[in-house]
């Protein structure tokens, strides 16, 4: 309903309600390895994370 009224509203620009739309009816898929390529990126977005000093939240600022 929410989604329905802000689409009403015209709130949502119409590629991101075209995007929404692709999700609202995805089927979820099994879960699998993690691929090479998948464990590259995430190995390489930890590197950035660590060489900007991490995480910053309200434990460690």
């Amino acid at each position: 309903e929410l989604l329905e009224s802000l689409y009403k509203a015209e709130v949502i620009p119409p590629q991101v309600r075209d995007e929404i739309e692709k999700l609202r009816y995805a089927r979820p898929t099994e879960p699998g390895p993690i691929t090479e390529e998948e464990q590259k990126k995430m190995m390489e977005h930890l590197d950035e994370l660590f060489k900007e000093g991490g995480w910053k939240d309200e434990k460690h600022p």
